[in-house]
């Protein structure tokens, strides 16, 4: 089984939709085990989950992607898992079992990016193959490579990680000594897209 980690934070009229509609995509892969990391959802939302099947950690508002990331750290149990936002929908065909065989086959690259159909995330020269490019910062939905408690891939302790954004902490894995990257021909559909300014 993979674990699958989705950061659910139903915060604008959208989202509680887009919520069910990214976890009835993920749900069609047999060997997932999800896990919401959830950050306020309704009556309504968690009981739908957990109608579902899906397991709930309850997650602080005020968290942020770095904290969440630990926690996803501490919890897989799986070499990779994933790790996500609960607006960005699998668009490609065979999308994980394509995704795991490109990470396995790159072991310097910890953290990498499913590319967004409409717009790429900032690259850089580093590396780059038919499978897949390095980026300097990138989100959305993510294959980690899990080794938090391994020494080859360890998160340095940041002054306020609560505050750290998608670049710091990309930057982070960076220093590491791991590697960000994103798949060149793997996508998702990023349906928060037209309700933020950012990538």
């Amino acid at each position: 089984m993979i674990d699958c980690f989705i950061s659910t934070l139903d915060n604008t009229p959208n989202r509680k939709a887009w919520t069910r509609d990214v976890l009835t995509a993920l749900s069609k892969e047999q060997n997932l085990r999800i896990t919401l990391l959830d950050a306020g959802s309704d009556i309504d939302q968690l009981d739908w989950f957990r109608e579902k099947g899906f397991t709930v950690v309850p997650h602080p508002r005020e968290g942020s992607l770095f904290r969440r990331f630990l926690l996803a750290e501490v919890l897989a149990q799986s070499e990779f898992y994933l790790f996500g936002d609960n607006d960005c929908v699998p668009a490609s065909e065979n999308w994980l079992a394509a995704g795991l065989e490109v990470a396995a086959k790159h072991p310097g690259f910890g953290y990498i990016v499913y590319r967004l159909e409409h717009c790429d995330f900032p690259f850089n020269h580093e590396f780059r193959d038919g499978d897949l490019r390095s980026i300097t910062k990138g989100g959305g939905l993510a294959i980690v490579r899990r080794a938090i408690r391994s020494s080859d891939f360890r998160i340095p302790v940041i002054l306020n990680p609560a505050n750290l954004d998608d670049a710091q902490y990309c930057e982070a894995i960076r220093k590491s000594g791991s590697s960000v990257g994103m798949f060149e021909k793997l996508y998702v559909r990023h349906l928060g897209r037209a309700e933020s300014t950012q990538v």
